[in-house]
């Protein structure tokens, strides 16, 4: 993963598309065959933006939004045309995302048992938009130790009950609270403001419903 926590995967996905479609165009690419790096900062951007709205969108823990988006920009990329605008791109990306979102709920719905869980880096998700006090208190929250950062994830992030966290998790309702303030001894030893931590992720819950 580069610095961003972007998998490296998608620059050669998209290097691969922009020489596919230069080709096409009868353009000439980079010697090394490779996106500019103004280009593959605009990609890296909206990787960043698909994978966050589809989270807004479709929240639930048991997805991987990271494998999920990867999979969106392969199924977009494939269907590119030459020529097709950073918007055109962003829309068929965002189309198979949140249809791939939507049809993990719809399986996630019938299976049984305890499925895994996905805890996704809160820098890498919301870092990109965040101010310097948020991205910081995020990375904080990027520290704590699972699976103390899990229960956390889901009560504070996913905005579940502490019933609703150990049911996800299959253990007890006591565990999960003893593993949840574990994790707040963990954010306020750094420094961070447990409540008004928790009223941003609030106000993000509120603005996607």
């Amino acid at each position: 993963m580069d610095e961003k926590g972007i998998p490296s995967a998608v620059d050669d996905l998209v290097a691969e598309a922009d020489e596919t479609l230069a080709m096409e165009a009868g353009e000439e690419t980079q010697d090394d065959g490779r996106l500019s790096l103004a280009r593959r900062k605009e990609l890296f951007r909206l990787f960043d933006e698909v994978r966050l709205r589809t989270f807004l969108a479709y929240p639930d823990p048991r997805s991987n939004f990271d494998a999920l988006t990867m999979e969106a920009f392969t199924r977009a990329f494939l269907e590119l045309a030459a020529g097709e605008s950073d918007e055109e791109v962003y829309e068929k990306v965002m189309d198979n995302a949140t249809q791939l979102a939507a049809d993990d709920r719809e399986y996630f719905a019938s299976r049984r048992g305890f499925p895994a869980v996905h805890i996704p880096s809160l820098v890498d998700l919301f870092g990109f938009k965040a101010g310097e006090e948020f991205h910081t208190w995020l990375t904080v929250v990027d520290s704590i130790e699972m699976p103390a950062r899990a229960v956390y994830h889901l009560r504070d992030v996913f905005g579940m009950t502490n019933k609703e966290a150990s049911e996800l998790l299959g253990c007890s309702e006591g565990w999960t609270s003893k593993l949840y303030s574990r994790a707040e001894i963990h954010l306020t030893s750094a420094g961070v403001p447990v409540e008004e931590l928790k009223e941003c992720f609030f106000n993000i819950e509120i603005k996607r419903r």
